[in-house]
């Protein structure tokens, strides 16, 4: 498999080199994957989803989640990228910006309760709705039951397919223990990136 190194392939017209020659442009990781054979680079790009929005320092974590994606190859999509005010504007622009990504990364930790952010669940479900990859994070991937017994507090019996959320959330997604960093860590493995 051969790579680029995109200082001296793109700035100088020089021919691809191998991978193994290509792994280090300027400081940065070059990935072979990212790079079209027509010389023109696009990057898979990944929606940020989950409830780090919500945050006080949302602004500040959106640019060190891109960051962290391109380190791996990608391109981020924050939904705070968007300049939004109401509520229509903001579901709108984050449609949006799910139709344009590739993958979607989902941090499924508890929200407000036991569960994932609901806002979260919806763009899981809209992303697999439109043929996207999804890939799930969160810190516990203890099963429901391990979590909440056979019933939970109001009395409603607890599904039993030994998976850590709501079947529909887990079974098309790619669950990943960890953090944000690890969910990116396992796409770009999946995405041939590392």
């Amino acid at each position: 498999m051969h790579g680029y190194n995109l200082q001296r392939d793109f700035d100088t017209g020089g021919t691809p080199a191998p991978a193994e020659e290509a792994v280090e442009a300027e400081g940065e990781r070059v990935y072979n994957k990212s790079i079209l054979c027509t010389g023109v680079m696009t990057l898979k790009k990944i929606y940020l989803a989950g409830f780090d929005v919500f945050a006080e320092d949302a602004v500040q974590r959106g640019r060190e989640m891109k960051k962290l994606c391109s380190e791996y190859g990608f391109e981020g999509l924050y939904p705070l990228d968007n300049e939004c005010s109401s509520a229509q504007e903001i579901f709108r622009a984050n449609i949006g910006l799910i139709r344009s990504c590739d993958i979607i990364a989902a941090n499924v930790n508890e929200f407000r309760g036991m569960e994932p952010d609901s806002g979260t669940a919806f763009e899981i479900g809209f992303a697999c709705a439109l043929g996207k990859s999804v890939y799930c994070y969160s810190h516990d991937m203890r099963t429901l039951r391990e979590k909440l017994g056979d019933v939970d507090a109001k009395g409603l019996f607890v599904e039993d397919f030994s998976l850590p959320y709501n079947l529909m959330l887990s079974v098309p997604s790619v669950l990943v223990k960890g953090d944000f960093s690890a969910c990116i860590r396992k796409i770009a493995e999946d995405m041939g990136n590392l």
